[in-house]
């Protein structure tokens, strides 16, 4: 329909606010819409709730069951840890005046310089119980990130049936902007959610390369 005159114009805007207020959303097939929706759900899918579902399998098989955690700590215990702990057993022997006399422990704490050593010997573990809690926290995180995807996967269809089937008018918009909100907040969450889960990942297998523990 072409608007050759003013007056024809006004017609079409006063039918197309009358079918906003009878609730009637522009033509579009539903076919077309639900075919989209599962469409992006299925792509969703493979890219972000299967590849986060085996991650945990995956990190397990990489890290784990491949020997690199294992590597990496015993590496740290070797070069940092064990000469930290020799070096201060080294001074407590050089400080004994009599090597058949039990040394006094206060007088020895005294007199030994066991500060720098014993640092040494914390930052070594802290190292350790650092590759464990990235470990931990990726799986943790990996856990939570295919259940967010799947969440947004099962929403996807959900937000065109409300847009369809469920009537609506200037009143009623309710259940969609709902359902919508729910589409857009497990979105934003899974991408973000995605990101830090990389940037962990990173500096974990970039602690684990400084280590020695890197082998893939």
């Amino acid at each position: 329909m072409q608007a050759d005159n003013p007056y024809q114009v006004l017609r079409l805007l006063e039918l197309c606010a009358a079918q906003i207020d009878l609730g009637v959303r522009p033509s579009s097939n539903p076919l077309v819409l639900f075919a989209a929706a599962i469409a992006w759900s299925a792509l969703w899918g493979q890219m972000v709730v299967i590849h986060f579902f085996r991650k945990s399998e995956e990190m397990y098989k990489d890290y784990h069951a491949s020997g690199a955690m294992n590597t990496a700590k015993a590496a740290i215990e070797a070069n940092q840890l064990v000469p930290a702990l020799v070096a201060m057993f080294d001074k407590a022997l050089d400080a004994r005046p009599d090597g058949r006399r039990r040394p006094d422990m206060s007088e020895l704490l005294q007199t030994v310089e066991f500060v720098p050593d014993f640092r040494a010997a914390q930052e070594a573990m802290a190292h350790i119980e650092e590759l464990q809690q990235y470990y931990e926290l990726l799986k943790v995180k990996a856990g939570r990130l295919w259940i967010w995807a799947l969440s947004h996967a099962v929403i996807t269809p959900l937000v065109v049936a409300v847009y369809v089937f469920v009537p609506t008018d200037n009143y009623s918009y309710c259940p969609l902007c709902v359902i919508s909100a729910a589409w857009i907040a497990t979105l934003a969450i899974t991408i973000i959610g995605y990101s830090r889960f990389h940037k962990l990942m990173t500096r974990f297998n970039r602690n684990l390369e400084l280590h020695g523990g890197n082998n893939q």
